[in-house]
């Protein structure tokens, strides 16, 4: 494994962190010395072969690429080309200690942001094509040669009718190949195509980045295993309602015609329902736990949002 030092080579990961990480792609020379990987393709053609693994095999004929899904038999591969096609196969972490060692070398990022291990073995001309990728990554190069072409573009328009994501345009500003040991960081949406030069393995350490929606749809999940609110909701002296949209004219939802919108709807339960109704005898607000869990959402909506601006206004 990497030498203190090394990895991301005269930087600590502190000053990688603030220079180039969700920012700028960073070329590491002999990242790590002496490696030549730990799989081989008799090994990963094993793997391929399980049904609990995920793997990938991309052809490329001319312009045109070809998608087969594992798990692969031993003639699948007895089948291709000498030439144009990669095997990809995802968690090798999950199969292998070397992998696992590898994926923790990287810990200097929070282990909630790590994914997994996936190793590519490439014959010569193999690749999956220009693209973009929605993660942080950083490709180490294991055994053989893989010339990679990069760089960050406004057009990311992908082509149409084909089975993976290749980029309708590439523009790359820089051109690298990279020898064993070698590694290039890529930030999310960084355009970049590899093409194997030999026989060739990379291992690209992956990093998820969740979107917003699945953040929300995790932090909500949390709330509903973890809170606990006493009682229930009660309404006496109920009266007949106009509308089956609102409960009842004599409420203080502030519902008193079926012709509001959902949003104005939204704006008065929020501002005179429960969330945040007013006792007559103190003429103080009442926080109920509805209020609280409310305002916990719309803070933690609103620290995304900074954050999101402060790492626009840094680029």
């Amino acid at each position: 494994m990497a030498r203190p030092g090394t990895l991301l080579g005269t930087l600590t990961p502190r000053a990688f962190l603030a220079r180039h990480w969700q920012r700028d792609a960073l070329l590491v020379r002999d990242a790590v010395p002496r490696f030549e990987g730990f799989a081989t393709l008799p090994e990963l053609a094993r793997l391929a072969g399980r049904d609990d693994v995920e793997s990938r095999l991309v052809v490329r004929t001319g312009a045109r690429y070809e998608l087969l899904q594992g798990p692969f038999r031993r003639a699948d591969f007895r089948a291709l080309p000498p030439r144009n096609w990669t095997l990809l196969v995802q968690g090798l972490n999950l199969h292998s200690d070397d992998a696992d060692r590898l994926l923790r070398a990287f810990a200097f990022v929070p282990y909630a942001r790590m994914d997994d291990v996936m190793v590519s073995y490439a014959a010569p001309g193999g690749g999956v094509g220009p693209h973009f990728d929605s993660y942080d990554v950083f490709l180490l190069q294991g055994f053989g040669r893989r010339r990679w072409r990069y760089g960050r573009q406004a057009d990311l328009s992908l082509r149409e009718g084909l089975p993976v994501k290749i980029l309708r345009r590439f523009t790359p500003s820089s051109d690298a190949v990279l020898s064993p040991g070698d590694m290039l960081y890529l930030p999310p949406s960084y355009a970049h195509d590899g093409v194997a030069l030999d026989p060739c393995t990379t291992y690209s350490i992956g990093f998820r980045a969740a979107t917003h929606t699945e953040m929300a749809q995790s932090f909500l999940d949390y709330l509903r295993d973890r809170l606990d609110v006493p009682g229930r909701y009660e309404d006496p002296g109920l009266r007949p309602s106009r509308s089956p949209l609102c409960p009842s004219p004599s409420t203080r939802l502030g519902c008193r015609s079926s012709d509001r919108s959902p949003r104005q709807h939204g704006r008065q339960r929020r501002s005179q329902s429960g969330l945040g109704t007013r006792d007559p005898a103190s003429a103080k607000p009442v926080i109920t736990a509805c209020e609280r869990i409310y305002r916990l959402a719309e803070s933690f909506g609103r620290r995304q949002r900074d954050a999101i601006e402060a790492e626009g206004s840094q680029r």
